[in-house]
């Protein structure tokens, strides 16, 4: 299976990884991780790995964006 992007999200002490096909994929399994963890939002970390950088990013930044929507 081709993996076009890799994401690592720690929470509660346990890492949780998210590989998918589509950078769209990513960030959908990405969000929902963090929407079930909300109210640990402020303690969980993340990484992002894709094939291309500038879809690292964008995934990068959409999640510190739906983590600042749940802090607030």
């Amino acid at each position: 299976m081709f993996m076009y992007c890799c994401i690592a999200i720690e929470v509660e002490g346990r890492m949780r990884l998210i590989t998918a096909t589509s950078e769209r994929e990513a960030a959908l399994a990405a969000e929902a991780v963090l929407r079930r963890h909300s109210s640990e939002v402020l303690s969980l970390g993340y990484a992002v790995e894709c094939e291309n950088r500038a879809a690292g990013e964008r995934i990068a930044d959409y999640l510190a964006d739906v983590a600042f929507e749940l802090t607030h």
